[in-house]
């Protein structure tokens, strides 16, 4: 009775409704640095964060092409749109990363890839579904889990490639936030400091180059897969240690890597390959910060700065050095990121249409619904 007692006597105390954001919706241009551009309407841009009286400021107006210029003065590197807003107070975010090469970004590499495991399945388990007299989710989750491999190892690479942009969308967050706050402080130039939000940046950076090098692994899975190799070394070098010049011509994704000297012939061992070029680099990054040390161990990682970009205008930028091999902290922990990011998505998104397979949008028609339920 007591238990119960004070139970029903919260009823009692005061309450404070949880409020509900009425809709919204923002599009940025997020860049290196921590630097945005936010769309604000037809063929208008405002640039922030720019000093202006002390004060960090928003700044427009500039049509697209003005920004590309400004942008490409500054040494600024764009890196992905951004949609997001609120609906019925729920917050959505689509993230659009820039595909060097390409001029329409709407479908990225990790959208491609999930398209090509999804009409995989919806191919080899329509019929399947469709047979189910009393379609219990159980019994749906377990025909939708049977995969093979090709559907498998492309549904992996989307999951990880999506994880990459999660990692850098957060870092960006971070760095525009320190951006920010750097400028409306008054912190000089290259005065360095650190926040207990450091920790933030730390577990991104670690998880932008362990989803890097799970899409890399898959990836190796996937060719050895269609090459007639062993799949189950789901380790890219594994991979690359059971290659052979055999191998070559037996399937475009191998021969594309191959052109792009992403391989190359071992020059120590003789009919073997070896990982190369930017791969290589992101391979050896990838291996320092999982399994040789954590980003941030070091005491230049530890501390961030903000930095002038130019000298006419009152713009600035973060920067946080990264210790790497005979590198001192010369280079920011972002840019050598957004470099591996860009390849990534190139690579994968030219890769994703030289699989042969269908990488359209799904659609769900009449005859795709199984069970439905009608909210009163």
């Amino acid at each position: 009775m007591e238990e119960q007692s004070k139970t029903s006597s919260l009823w009692s105390e005061e309450t404070h409704y949880i409020q509900r954001m009425s809709d919204r919706e923002s599009f940025y241009l997020h860049c290196s640095g921590g630097f945005r551009a936010g769309k604000v309407g037809n063929d208008r841009w405002m640039i922030e964060p720019i000093l202006d009286r002390e004060r960090p400021s928003s700044k427009g107006f500039f049509s697209l092409r003005q920004l590309e210029a400004f942008l490409k003065q500054s040494r600024i590197t764009p890196v992905a749109f951004q949609h997001s807003g609120w609906t019925n107070g729920s917050y959505y975010s689509l993230w659009i990363p820039l595909i060097p090469g390409q001029a329409n970004h709407q479908i990225g590499a990790s959208d491609l890839w999930g398209n090509i495991a999804g009409n995989l399945g919806d191919a080899k388990r329509r019929a399947r579904l469709s047979q189910m007299s009393e379609p219990k989710l159980e019994a749906v989750a377990a025909v939708l889990d049977e995969q093979d491999a090709d559907e498998r190892l492309a549904l992996f690479i989307s999951l990880s490639l999506r994880g990459m942009d999660i990692s850098v969308e957060q870092i960006g967050e971070f760095y525009n936030e320190n951006l920010v706050n750097g400028l409306a402080e008054g912190k000089f130039v290259e005065e360095h400091s650190s926040t207990t939000l450091d920790q933030v940046l730390f577990s991104h950076v670690h998880s932008f180059f362990m989803h890097a090098g799970a899409a890399r692994d898959y990836l190796g899975a996937l060719i050895a897969f269609r090459v007639g190799m062993d799949d189950r070394k789901d380790d890219f070098a594994r991979f690359i240690g059971e290659l052979r010049t055999h191998h070559l011509g037996s399937d475009p994704m191998l021969d594309f890597i191959h052109s792009q000297g992403l391989i190359a012939k071992s020059t120590t061992k003789l009919d073997k390959f070896e990982t190369s070029g930017w791969l290589k680099d992101l391979s050896v990054l990838r291996k320092t910060f999982i399994h040789k040390r954590p980003f941030g161990s070091k005491f230049l990682e530890r501390f961030g700065a903000l930095k002038s970009l130019r000298a006419d205008f009152p713009l600035y930028r973060y920067y946080r050095p990264v210790v790497t091999g005979s590198n001192s902290g010369e280079t920011d922990v972002f840019d050598l990121i957004i470099s591996q990011y860009r390849s990534m998505n190139a690579l994968f998104h030219q890769l994703a249409y030289l699989t042969g397979s269908d990488t359209s949008v799904g659609t769900i028609t009449d005859a795709d619904i199984i069970t439905a339920r009608v909210k009163e």
